[in-house]
């Protein structure tokens, strides 16, 4: 199993790589380290050569600095787990996407920023989560949590369909870290019981919850038998900005919150949002995306 943990060069990142050589340690994996440089200057300076020759040593001086700490980075990652150091080149996010093909799973950290703040700076490993071709494990920059004792908790959808391919990975994962798969459903036409507008009739929701229910039985019985774990049936609005799941994932103490996502971009992300990324930005526990 291979590894890939997205360093920031500027930043400290002794919290962040300790705790990615636990979950390599763990999970029997090898550990590669990578960051990305994103030429800082723009195409005009080509007009004035003694501009463009000063600048392009600048870079070269930048890169040699950086290319230097990454390889410091490295030597902090013990043998047993140590792999190769990848200096990127271009955005961030577009050169973690190029290799993320190459490796079992991405290891990224978020700030988790919300409002204003998200809308001006972005997120680079939102971006990446929407677009890896690998799972994703993302973990707090401030508070990276290594792998715990807790069960998998997999977020599914009984409406929409949880593919195989989400129930194969988070059970891998599950039997990797010697723990079990909690299956969870959080339903928004049950949320509407305890909401002060009227609610649907009560017999139309219990006729949905048992069709939710026994959809729920029948995710549960694609996993196999030893690391088949609970089912749990809640309601709430799963793409709150506090997704239930998350309050969930925290309560009971899981060693790993796993959550499909779609992919989308652009207008269509924009106008229905993606629950797997509002989880990514509130989960203190560490969040697996995987893809759909």
């Amino acid at each position: 199993m291979r590894m890939l943990l997205a360093l920031d060069v500027n930043d400290e990142a002794g919290p962040l790589i300790e705790t990615a050589v636990k979950w390599c340690e763990r999970l029997g994996a090898t550990l590669d380290l990578a960051y990305a440089e994103t030429y800082p200057f723009g195409l005009s300076v080509a007009d004035d050569p003694t501009l463009y020759a000063e600048f392009e040593r600048q870079w070269e001086i930048v890169q040699q600095k950086h290319g230097e700490a990454a390889k410091a980075a490295l030597q902090r990652v013990p043998e047993g787990v140590r792999g190769r150091v990848h200096g990127l080149v271009g955005a961030p996010d577009d050169a973690l996407v190029e290799r993320s093909g190459e490796y079992d799973a991405l290891i990224l950290a978020t700030h988790g920023r919300h409002g204003l703040r998200r809308l001006w700076e972005g997120s680079v490993s939102e971006r990446v989560v929407r677009r890896a071709e690998c799972p994703v494990l993302v973990l707090r920059h401030d508070d990276p949590a290594p792998p715990g004792t807790g069960r998998v908790i997999l977020g599914v959808d009984v409406e929409h369909g949880t593919p195989d391919a989400a129930l194969k990975g988070a059970a891998r994962w599950a039997r990797l870290l010697g723990t079990r798969v909690d299956l969870v459903y959080i339903d928004p036409f049950q949320h509407a019981r305890v909401l002060e507008h009227p609610a649907p009739p009560e017999s139309w929701l219990k006729h949905l919850e048992q069709q939710r229910l026994e959809a729920l039985d029948a995710l549960a019985a694609k996993l196999p038998d030893d690391i088949r774990g609970e089912k749990l049936y809640r309601a709430g609005n799963a793409g709150a900005a506090i997704s239930p799941i998350t309050e969930l994932a925290e309560a009971r103490e899981a060693a790993l919150l796993a959550v499909c996502t779609h992919g989308r971009s652009g207008l269509q992300r924009l106008l229905l949002g993606s629950v797997a990324e509002r989880v990514v930005r509130s989960a203190t526990v560490p969040v697996l995306v995987l893809r759909r």
